[in-house]
C-alpha cells in the first residue's frame, strides 16, 4: 500500500539599571547593579511550529477510518477549503495494499511487501468542472501516495476501484517524504477523489496533508 512543528526560542531578557538612577555619563557615575536574571523557563512544547511544519516525534491523534456515513476505509472528508490535515499512519486500514494496485495495472515499480502495514485514506468532495486539485503529502519517513478519481459517488465505499467508472495512480512529482499530484477535471461534471497515504515497507509515520483548488 503506497501512496503517500516547532522553534522553541528559550529567551533571557533582563534589565540593567544604573545604580544612580540618572545616566549621565560621569566618570564617576559607576554602574553596581548586579541582576543576573535568567530565564528558567523549562518549557519543552514539540508538537506544533507557527509555520505549520511537521512533528515526527510524536504521533498524531488520528480519527478512527469508517466513521458515521464513511467507508470502512475511510478518515475524513476534504474539500477545497480544508486546512492541511496533520495525521498518522497508524491506526488506519489496510484495503489498498500490493494486490490491488497490481490488479488495477498500476503496481509500477512496487513490489509485494512494500505496501504492508495501514494506510489512511481521505475522501475529497468535490472538484468542480475545469477546476485544477493539487494535493501535497509531506511525511517522516518514506510513503507511498496515490490517488483514485471517481465520477459522482459518495465517501461510504472503498476499494471502489475494484468496478465502476475510475482512473488511478500515484503522485507523480516528489520523492517518498515529500511529494505531490495536480488532478485535473475537464469534464461537464464533479470528480470525487479517494487519497491514499501508505505505510511503506512497514514503517508507520506521521504526514501533513494539504489540498488546494484553482479554477472557476
Amino acid at each position: 500500500m503506497r501512496w503517500w512543528m516547532v522553534a522553541m526560542v528559550l529567551g533571557a531578557c533582563g534589565s540593567k539599571d544604573d545604580a544612580s538612577g540618572d545616566d549621565t555619563g560621569g566618570a564617576a557615575d559607576a554602574d553596581t547593579d548586579t541582576d543576573t536574571d535568567t530565564d528558567t523557563d523549562t518549557d519543552t512544547d514539540t508538537d506544533t511550529d507557527p509555520s505549520g511544519g511537521l512533528d515526527c516525534d510524536t504521533p498524531y491523534t488520528t480519527p478512527d477510518p469508517g466513521g458515521v456515513g464513511l467507508g470502512t476505509c475511510v478518515t475524513d472528508v476534504l474539500d477545497c477549503d480544508s486546512q492541511p490535515i496533520f495525521g498518522t499512519t497508524t491506526g488506519g486500514s489496510s484495503i489498498y495494499d500490493f494486490d490491488f494496485w497490481e490488479s488495477g495495472f498500476a503496481a509500477g515499480s512496487l513490489s509485494d511487501g512494500d505496501l504492508v502495514g495501514p494506510e489512511r485514506v481521505y475522501w475529497f468532495d468535490a472538484l468542480g468542472p475545469d477546476m485544477d486539485l493539487t494535493i501535497t503529502v509531506e511525511t517522516c519517513d518514506d510513503a507511498y501516495a496515490s490517488w483514485i478519481q471517481h465520477g459522482t459517488l459518495t465517501p461510504d465505499a472503498c476499494d471502489t476501484a475494484s468496478g465502476g467508472n475510475f482512473t488511478l495512480g500515484h503522485f507523480e512529482s516528489g520523492d517518498l517524504k515529500d511529494q505531490s499530484t495536480v488532478r485535473l477535471n475537464r469534464s461537464s461534471t464533479d470528480k470525487e477523489f479517494e487519497i491514499i497515504i501508505d505505510t511503506y515497507q512497514g514503517v508507520e509515520t506521521n504526514y501533513k496533508l494539504s489540498v488546494s483548488c484553482t479554477g472557476p
